[in-house]
């Protein structure tokens, strides 16, 4: 029987002060995916009066960048993760080690976590 490979970068992001791990993992051999990611953005979405900074990025299998963008009328933190590609291949995304979102690199995924987990 086989078995599958994924890769993981992960940005870590501080949130009103609190350390988030985004994992972003990647279906693939190394190989197969530093060749076809061509860079993986992740877009966190604020309500206002909350604060982030990024802590840091690995860039061990594709090159990551964190971008943050300030909403009056959100009620929650979004995180969205966008993957570009060369071809479609599976991609999952964990925060703080949960599962939050799985699909691939055809689309965004999106996910939501309540503001009040980080007032």
């Amino acid at each position: 029987m086989g078995f599958v490979i994924w890769c993981w970068d992960d940005p870590i992001v501080k949130i009103n002060g609190e350390t988030v791990s985004i994992e972003i993992g990647v279906q693939g051999s190394p190989e197969l995916v530093r060749g076809s990611v061509r860079n993986v953005e992740t877009i966190i979405t604020l309500p206002r009066g909350v604060t982030a900074e990024t802590v840091s990025t690995t860039n061990e299998y594709f090159t990551e960048s964190v971008r943050y963008l300030t909403l009056p009328e959100a009620e929650s933190v979004g995180i969205e993760v966008v993957v570009n590609c060369d071809r479609v291949l599976p991609v999952a995304v964990r925060v703080n080690g949960w599962v939050m979102a799985e699909g691939s690199s055809a689309g965004p995924l999106t996910m939501e976590i309540r503001a009040a987990e980080y007032a």
